[in-house]
């Protein structure tokens, strides 16, 4: 089920998708409390975007003091609200929803309010609750504006108890609070009135997208369905399990679940610990025992499921029971007794009566023996996937240079070797053999059980005539391909044209994960590993040294060294090799594989590079090395997904 329809069944009091497409802030929820912005931009889409998760969430920026004001200013003393936030911004505390009040002198506290805050290099989110003397529960998410990381936050209160949970963290429980009243009405984005001075104070930097407000605590189940419709919001397909649950060859009644059959790395407590991921649970049918689970964000590989029988409540001195409700013995003895009318069980445990046909009085309860039979496995089964959508390509950005080795049709072949790799970008750029037996080799079944492109590092070389992008100009580019050598002198991949004549003034990408152009280079930390496959991305911004940027599988790169010099590809462009300038007579040959290689004509958006890198990851089988909180982590980016 979409988070949109998950969230309505709660019956919230008051629910803002804020994807509406008039700027207005509307309430789902049928109460009637419609919030409203204020200092919207005139243009209040133009700061919208469109992403997993966030479909047409505004962006609220602090120095224009974007928020939204609603009409509830109700004491809600047990509440929860949930709520998609995607912070862009670090180093001011910022309300993401929550009311406010004023304490003695200039002092604010919030009655209940949840507020993000950096503190080194963590996001944390903050439940604030306030009786008289206010106190928080923090939950810390790993948050940077290059990462653009959207998280799930649900934060309870009451008296009695709160906790607060961002996706994929361990709940963060606290003692209960009685929360003193308070004028205020509830915001969003910052507090109802300015606090202390200056632009941004409390002010929420990001995206903010369907924030819910309860007056009640979730159940359990409530919260699961949640998280699974949050992961499942920009799935690329949908899949299912079913099957039929029997016992001794009768329909049964049962919960089932399902688990990834191959188990996966989780993070619990700071330790790495391999578990099957659960996918979903349903309950059978207790006439026909049929049973449909819908997996988790499309799930498609091998799985097993459990039906697991209902054990019950450990017996408890005086407990009430109702109708249908089962209880345990202390002691274990294959069977748990069933209510079949109401009543409270005895202040001892009695000596259970084992009788399958005759309902026994405990206490003023009626209760029948029935037999506990344990989990049921079955599995390995593969999912039916029910419904795909339509996969996210450079297709749909503007690119100057696009080579693909699992695209056969771009690649003409003579005598074993490759004579021409074409160009998908549209403009028309091919690179060519030097020579007849010296273009590269497509080894078949490589990477992904896709072919690549194989260069020996002895005389491999493509040339194109023209440059991938000319002069100083912006430029970033994208590829997947293995360095076999990784020296200064040996580890060419790519050129992006030469200096006018001058071979030796190039944009020289390398193995050592580095950039060399005329006289200087930019040399980063980290090298690649020799022997396997990386997702290597290299751009600049200001047509010198000093505007060079690397990555290596996602994340950004440090500068171990920089020899400044100014760019200027005028000349052809390369593959596998660089000639050096006539006067040296040498020449550089690299020992390698290519698979995909994608050029764009600027610094790629932050939209755009993500998805590059989710389309390559997941392409080539790389997904693995992505960071962890990489939005494209688990699945390859979509068109049209939410």
């Amino acid at each position: 089920m979409a988070l949109k329809e998950t969230i309505l069944g709660l019956s919230p009091f008051a629910f803002y998708t804020l994807d509406d497409a008039d700027d207005t802030a509307a309430d789902l929820s049928g109460n009637g409390h419609h919030g409203t912005y204020v200092n919207l931009p005139p243009d209040g889409r133009a700061y919208r975007e469109i992403k997993a998760g966030l479909p047409l969430a505004p962006t609220f920026r602090p120095v224009e003091d974007t928020h939204i004001t609603t009409p509830i200013s109700d004491n809600i003393t047990t509440g929860t609200v949930i709520f998609i936030a995607r912070p862009q911004a670090l180093g001011n505390t910022g309300l993401v929803v929550g009311q406010k009040q004023f304490l003695a002198g200039s002092y604010t506290a919030f009655p209940v309010g949840v507020e993000v805050f950096e503190t080194d290099s963590s996001q944390r989110y903050t439940l604030t609750l306030s009786a008289g003397d206010d106190y928080q529960l923090e939950v810390s998410i790993s948050v940077d504006a290059e990462k653009d990381v959207t998280s799930l936050v649900i934060a309870h209160w009451s008296p009695t108890e709160s906790y607060i949970e961002a996706s994929g963290l361990t709940r963060v429980t606290g003692p209960g609070c009685t929360i003193s009243a308070s004028s205020e009405v509830w915001t969003i984005g910052r507090p109802s009135s300015e606090y202390g001075s200056g632009v941004g104070k409390r002010r929420f930097s990001g995206q903010i997208g369907y924030v819910s407000l309860l007056n009640r605590k979730l159940t359990e189940v409530e919260v699961d369905n949640i998280k699974s419709a949050f992961l499942s919001s920009g799935a690329p397909q949908s899949s299912k399990v079913s099957g039929i649950v029997q016992i001794n060859g009768t329909p049964a009644q049962r919960t089932v679940r399902a688990f990834g059959y191959n188990p996966t790395v989780h993070q619990i407590e700071g330790e790495a610990v391999n578990l099957s991921k659960s996918l979903g649970h349903a309950t059978s049918d207790p006439d026909t025992g049929e049973y449909t689970i819908d997996l988790l964000a499309g799930y498609d590989k091998r799985i097993f499921v459990v039906a697991f029988d209902d054990y019950g409540s450990d017996f408890s001195a005086d407990m009430a029971v109702a109708v249908g409700d089962r209880v345990h013995p202390t002691t274990p003895n294959g069977y748990v007794w069933e209510c079949t009318g109401a009543g409270m069980l005895p202040s001892s445990e009695p000596t259970w009566i084992v009788d399958e046909d005759t309902a026994q009085l405990y206490g003023t309860a009626s209760m029948i023996t029935r037999p506990f039979y344990r989990p049921m496995v079955h599995g390995p089964v593969a999912p039916e996937v029910t419904s795909t959508v339509t996969y996210w390509t450079p297709a749909e950005i503007a690119t100057v240079l696009w080579l693909d080795a699992s695209d056969q049709s771009t690649i003409s072949i003579a005598n074993g070797y490759v004579q021409a790799w074409s160009d998908k970008s549209g403009r028309g750029i091919t690179f060519n053999a030097t020579q007849p037996g010296r273009g590269a080799v497509v080894i078949e079944n490589k990477l992904n059980s896709l072919p690549v492109l194989y260069g020996n590092g002895i005389d491999t070389s493509m040339i194109a005539a023209d440059p991938i992008v000319s002069g100083s100009s912006d430029r970033h580019i994208f590829m997947v391909a293995r360095c076999d050598s990784t020296g200064p002198g040996t580890s060419t991949l790519v050129t992006m044209g030469t200096d006018s004549g001058n071979t030796g003034d190039v944009f020289q990408m390398t193995g050592e994960v580095g950039i060399r152009i005329r006289g200087g280079n930019r040399i980063f930390n980290q090298t690649v590993n020799v022997g396997e496959y990386d997702l290597l991305q290299f751009s600049s911004t200001d047509g010198q040294s000093t505007g060079l940027q690397a990555r290596l599988n996602g994340v950004q790169l440090t500068e171990a060294s920089i020899v400044n010099a100014g760019l200027n590809t005028n000349g052809g462009s390369s593959l596998f090799f660089k000639t050096q300038p006539a006067s040296t007579g040498d020449t550089e040959y690299s020992s390698g594989f290519i698979a995909e290689i994608v050029a764009l004509p600027e610094t790629a958006t932050l939209d755009d590079r993500l998805k590059l890198e989710g389309y390559l990851a997941h392409k080539w089988g790389l997904d693995g090395k992505l960071p962890s909180d990489h939005p494209y982590k688990a699945s390859a980016p979509v068109i049209g997904a939410i």
